[in-house]
């Protein structure tokens, strides 16, 4: 259901006034646990065990709708992120070797990358050298491999008998084997391990190891604690072998299959373990959280729901064990307060003049958690204007702990599912209300409010999510919010070209691959709203795609992104066709494949999120005809399923499977029944129009369809059918787009259908 807000704020004085400083007093925030809040809080899984609660109950309360599972010890590559850039120098107490060269005990190897593909390999008596030139490796599969193997394969192996890391801080003890890879001409260091030995390293770098000693005496002959790292064990677990299993199996990386920071899970190899954290892994070896269809799910975590999980992949839950309190742990996170001062506020939104008030217009609910739950829009105003941003970006900004928090004064009443984004740089507003929506933008021109009475929409039992912004490039800005809100968790991004959808249609599952979002910007240009957008979801050091020749992204739009910090990586062809087989090239060449045709746009925009529920690719067909440069992708690798999305491709590739409906919508329908036949979400666009789609395939990831709409009447009886039959696991709907290209009328058509 889509609900209006109601709003509640704080003002302040000195409205109106000329000068830049305010003497407004500092903003008072209370708030609620620390981190993204999404699936199982780490001080509620304590709190739950010191109740009693068994690791198999804590899982099943934070992790809705899945079940226990069960893999195999199978290796794991874990890309070590400090060492990113540098050259790879590893040494051991004990004999191994590298790249086919032996080296005694002490002594250290030196990988260097001189090409692509390619790294010298020098030896020296420690890791400080001298260096003496040994050879040559390769990191694509040549012989020999840039890889330094463990002295021992041992589990339980000492320090003395491991693999040493040299950085510049310390050496880092690793177990397992430590491989060379590039990216975009930029070495990496991975470790390669099997999957019980890298969570060793694992449990107690994200849970302290005391937490298993805490309580009285439990199951399997420890303290009650104990339990929560039982279920860290296993929630660690899943969410490493949902990485891995990315992309086709190819990893979330595809040289690697995780990190080892927190914008994964935190890994600090053999300086991680704990004796508790080890038999925590050891009692739950193997077992994982799965969906219904039997995948292993994604299973994230943060310190402290604050008392209510953010919901997502996941249903919300109240999470009473994170005001747990006893006297050798106590969450101080559960509440907390801090103050914001006017002029930060007026130093990071210049454009408002003089601070009068800070306002919470949307919460998401639900109606039981204080306020009314997270905050998922906040309007700050002053006397040039105002903006509108979201409550994770109002926390990344000002230092919170996370987004479920109050302004002092707010009553917290009512929720809104809305999302929306406006250009801060303006300095004044324009809102428009109705009795279904709240839609926030900004003009250069006037401030203005209208209210509009229109008769209420049909409702299902569920949250409705308007993700929009003012133009094409925001509402992918909003989008890249919606799927990332806290700062910093995407892994990189995808830029392609706003007013062109060619490049852009292989795009998506690129985006989902490399756990980012996907971009829009103008060809000559980066966009200022995009690149604050960049900067904010993608840590600094990451990898930007560009998507297109300099005829579609002027290199300037690089040089923006590389002077900021970020390493960039150009994708292009001398077609589409051709750009589309790179896409498909970067992501590894997986062995599904969704064929769409490339002169329209509808066909590929379906095809997207399905891609990526399989870790496929989608190359483009010529229309009806096979592009040459397809045409000689498919041939080179003959094993691969392939699918052909709309009535074009299905004629160009008669060998595919064909997925093909009697238009643009049906075959949307077609589609998400194929692929996602127990969706958690629905994602909705017009089928008129490109852009506010394109962004939409990684948004919505995996966990369900997009369907193209048509602009007004009922939806096709195909589709109607198809949101009757999975109305009972839908909790989201997604509409992408402003009203004006996805109105009342459509939107209503696909309610109706879930109602």
């Amino acid at each position: 259901m889509l609900v209006c807000a109601g709003s509640a704020s704080v003002a302040l004085s000195g409205v109106g006034a000329p000068a830049a400083a305010s003497t407004a007093p500092a903003i008072s925030v209370s708030g609620h646990g620390w981190g993204h809040g999404r699936g199982l809080g780490q001080w509620g899984a304590l709190g739950y065990a010191l109740d009693g609660q068994s690791y198999q109950w804590i899982l099943s309360h934070f992790y809705g709708g899945t079940s226990m599972g069960s893999v195999d010890n199978a290796s794991i590559r874990v890309r070590m992120v400090e060492n990113d850039g540098n050259d790879i120098i590893v040494t051991s107490q004990s004999p191994f070797s590298a790249a086919g060269h032996s080296l005694g005990a002490g002594q250290a190897v030196l990988m260097h990358r001189t090409g692509s593909g390619t790294w010298s390999v020098s030896t020296g008596p420690s890791c400080a050298g001298p260096w003496t030139a040994a050879g040559a490796a390769r990191d694509d599969g040549g012989s020999p491999a840039a890889t330094v193997s463990a002295p021992s394969s041992d589990p339980n192996a000492a320090r003395s008998q491991l693999l040493q890391m040299c950085t510049a801080s310390g050496n880092m003890y690793l177990r397992g084997a430590i491989s060379a890879a590039e990216v975009g001409g930029v070495a990496r260091t991975v470790n390669v391990l099997p999957l019980e030995s890298y969570l060793r390293g694992v449990v107690t770098s994200e849970s302290p190891a005391y937490w298993g000693s805490v309580g009285p005496a439990g199951a399997q002959g420890q303290a009650q604690g104990f339990q929560a790292l039982e279920a860290q064990a296993v929630a660690a677990r899943s969410y490493a072998m949902a990485d891995e299993r990315a992309n086709g199996g190819g990893g979330v990386y595809g040289y690697a299959d995780i990190c080892d920071t927190t914008s994964c899970q935190v890994y600090r190899g053999v300086a991680g373990e704990a004796s508790l954290g080890n038999a925590a892994v050891g009692d739950t070896a193997g077992q994982v959280r799965v969906s219904g269809g039997g995948a292993v799910v994604s299973t994230e975590f943060s310190s402290s729901t604050g008392g209510w999980t953010a919901g997502g992949t996941f249903p919300t839950v109240e999470d009473a064990g994170d005001s747990v309190c006893v006297s050798s742990a106590c969450n101080s996170n559960h509440n907390w307060s801090v103050t914001v001062s006017p002029s930060a506020v007026q130093s990071a939104y210049p454009g408002i003049g003089t601070l009068s008030s800070v306002s919470v217009t949307g919460r998401a609910g639900p109606a039981a958690a204080d306020w009314g739950g997270r905050v998922t829009q906040v309007r700050i105003s002053g006397s040039g204007g105002a903006v509108t941003i979201t409550g994770g970006t109002f926390a990344a900004k000002f230092g919170l702990k996370s987004d479920f928090f109050a302004v002092a004064g707010d009553a917290g009443t009512g929720t809104t599912t809305s999302t929306s984004t406006s250009t801060t740089s303006t300095s004044t507003t324009s809102t428009t209300s109705t009795s279904t929506t709240s839609t926030t933008s900004t003009s250069t021109t006037s401030t203005s409010t209208t209210s509009t009475t229109v008769p209420p929409a049909p409702t299902f039992p569920g949250t409705s999510l308007r993700v929009a912004g003012s133009d094409r490039d925001h509402t992918a800005v909003a989008a890249s919010r919606a799927a990332f809100p806290a700062g910093g968790s995407a892994h990189g991004a995808v830029l392609a070209r706003a007013d062109a959808y060619a490049d852009a249609l292989a795009g998506a599952p690129l985006a989902a691959a490399k756990h980012g979002p996907l971009l829009l910007t103008g060809p000559d240009s980066l966009d200022p709203a995009v690149l604050a957008e960049i900067q904010r979801a993608v840590p600094s050091g990451e990898v930007v795609y560009v998507l297109g020749g300099a005829a579609a992204l002027s290199p300037a739009v690089d040089s923006a992104l590389t002077s900021h910090g970020y390493k960039v990586v150009r994708i292009e062809g001398n077609t589409r066709y051709a750009t589309a087989v790179a896409v498909a090239s970067q992501l590894g060449n997986p062995h599904t494949i969704f064929e769409a045709s490339g002169s329209d746009f509808p066909d590929g925009l379906t095809a997207g999120p399905a891609a990526i529920s399989q870790g496929a690719a989608v190359v483009l067909t010529a229309g009806s005809a096979q592009s040459s440069e397809t045409h000689a992708y498919l041939a080179a690798h003959p094993g691969d399923v392939r699918f052909a999305v709309g009535a074009p491709a299905a004629h160009a590739d008669p060998t595919a499977q064909a997925l093909v409906g009697p238009d643009r919508y049906t075959t949307s329908a077609a589609v998400a029944g194929r692929f996602f036949v127990t969706p958690s979400v629905i994602g909705a666009a017009t089928g008129t129009n490109f852009p506010d789609a394109l962004a939409a395939g990684p948004a919505l990831g995996s966990s369900g369809p997009l369907l193209l709409v048509p602009p007004s009447g009922p939806v096709p009886t195909p589709m109607a059918r198809y949101l009757a039959a999975v109305r009972p696991g839908v909790r989201t709907l997604e509409a992408f787009g402003g009203t004006d290209a996805l109105g009342p009328t459509a939107l209503s058509a696909v309610i109706r259908s879930l109602g």
